[in-house]
Formats: structure tokens, C-alpha cells, sequence
């Protein structure tokens, strides 16, 4: 019985060390996207703004809205909002999942993964015209 009893307590430092992982890499995710969108939004959107400019593309709709949004959010007000909030929500996640809230880590996960619709965003509405842009240019210079 002895035996047993000590391997409890391992097997509960295991598991904790485990939750501390499983948060860290998610926190590190999180951050990872959310710096990831940020500069897309931020500081690759005005490139792919001037580019655009340059060959008279007419854009659609969805990417001069997605423009507008990404000319809000590079204002200094919002530069600095961009930047702390998904470190203090990923934070304040990461806090709730370290004490063993499981609601805690499901949010922080979701939170992750969230970074990824502004990503999509982007995609949608700067890189497919961009691709498009490219076709079209190959094509001119084929003929």
C-alpha cells in the first residue's frame, strides 16, 4: 500500500506538469497567430494596398472594406490596443487554465484559433486578387 501511495502523488505532478505544457503551448499559439495576423493586417495590407495602386486593379468589395478596416487599425490608438489585448486575453486565459480550469483552456484554445479569421481575411481579400493580378500579367506578357 505504501507503493501506491507514493505513486499518487507523482501521478498528480505528472498530470500537472502535463496542464502546464498543454497551456504554454497554447499560450505560444495563441500569441503566434495573433502576432502572425497582426502583420499581415498591419503591415502587409498597405504593400499589397500599393501594389494594387500601381496596376490600376479595381478591387472587389470585400477587399476595399478589408483595406478600410486595416487603415483604422494602424491609427496609434488602436496600434497599441492590437498589441495588448490579445496578450492580456491570452494571459488571463493562461492563468485560469494554470489552476486547473478546463473552461479556461478551451477558451485560450479557442482564443488561438480565432487568429485565424483575420488571417482568412486576408487571404480572401489581398492575395487571391494579388494571384489574380499575376495570371493576368502572365497571360498579357504570353501573347
Amino acid at each position: 500500500m505504501t507503493t501506491l501511495a507514493t505513486s499518487q502523488p507523482a501521478d498528480r505532478s505528472a498530470s500537472g506538469n502535463t496542464r502546464v505544457v498543454r497551456v504554454v503551448m497554447a499560450g505560444i499559439a495563441a500569441m503566434t497567430l495573433w502576432g502572425l495576423a497582426i502583420a499581415l493586417v498591419g503591415i502587409l495590407t498597405p504593400k499589397y494596398v500599393e501594389l494594387f495602386r500601381d496596376f490600376g486593379v479595381t478591387l472587389p468589395a470585400y477587399s476595399r472594406l478589408f483595406i478600410e478596416f486595416a487603415g483604422v487599425l494602424r491609427t496609434p490608438l488602436f496600434a497599441g490596443v492590437i498589441v495588448l489585448v490579445p496578450l492580456l486575453i491570452t494571459v488571463a486565459l493562461a492563468t485560469a487554465a494554470l489552476r486547473g480550469d478546463r473552461a479556461g483552456f478551451v477558451a485560450l484554445v479557442l482564443f488561438a484559433l480565432a487568429a485565424l479569421i483575420p488571417i482568412a481575411g486576408f487571404v480572401v481579400a489581398m492575395v487571391i486578387p494579388a494571384s489574380r493580378l499575376a495570371s493576368a500579367l502572365r497571360d498579357s506578357g504570353a501573347t
